[in-house]
């Protein structure tokens, strides 16, 4: 099958030409965290083209992910999200190659993990690690597309893109000092099963217009969707620094 036939549809678009499909195509992008966020972007990431995938997770398939992480079956359980959903893309998707890290990210193998991304996508539900892939996309000015839920809300933004005049990080929401009074895990709070796949969908589409250099990003602002009540709201970013 001929690339440019795979993706017709898409190159269609006025925006989206030859030149961008190239783009696509020879970018790396890191996502870290393979559960409900972190699925529907992984496959729409790869439905556009994106030419690598970076798949880091250390955790493995349990039978309550399966309602909401939808690269994954019941056969699954107990394997390593990171190298079921490499598999699975690599299937499904022939144009863009997977690379399986089962690791979780630390302060200790950030650069290691994510030094060859473009971008990076956070997907993960734990506190710690947003830290860490805030200083880490600080210190080596690669943008970062945050995404995060609660119960029926999610949210989103875009931090550490010094193509703009103002930069952001996470810290200027959530100071590293508030950590304790943050958002509830998905496990513990619950999490409606649509959000998580909205989000991820939304955090591919910042990938892909930050990569091609279309449309305008979220940049600056906080993505605020309430799916309970269905209302979208974009609240300005106020740095702290």
């Amino acid at each position: 099958m001929r690339e440019s036939t795979y993706f017709s549809r898409q190159m269609a678009l006025p925006q989206i030409g030859l030149k961008e499909q190239a783009a696509l195509r020879s970018a790396k992008v890191a996502i870290v965290g393979m559960g409900g966020l972190g699925c529907p972007a992984a496959m729409a990431l790869a439905g556009c083209g994106i030419g690598t995938l970076i798949l880091i997770d250390g955790d493995t398939v349990d039978a309550s992910n399966l309602h909401r992480q939808l690269l994954y079956s019941a056969a699954d359980c107990e394997q390593f999200k990171a190298v079921v959903a490499q598999q699975k893309l690599s299937n499904q998707f022939p144009f863009t190659a997977s690379i399986a890290k089962a690791q979780f990210v630390t302060t200790e193998n950030a650069f290691e993990l994510l030094n060859e991304a473009d971008i990076i996508l956070d997907c993960s539900d734990s506190i710690a690690v947003k830290y860490v892939l805030d200083a880490f996309c600080g210190a080596t000015r690669k943008p970062l597309i945050y995404a995060a839920m609660h119960q029926f809300q999610g949210y989103l933004s875009v931090f550490h893109d010094y193509t703009k005049a103002e930069v952001f990080s996470y810290q200027d929401i959530f100071p590293f000092t508030t950590a304790e009074e943050q958002l509830q895990t998905c496990e513990i709070a619950g999490v409606m099963t649509v959000i998580p796949q909205l989000l991820g969908t939304y955090q591919a589409i910042e990938a892909v217009k930050l990569l091609i250099g279309i449309g305008k990003d979220i940049h600056g602002r906080l993505l605020i969707i309430d799916g309970l009540n269905l209302e979208i709201t974009a609240t300005k970013i106020k740095s702290v620094r």
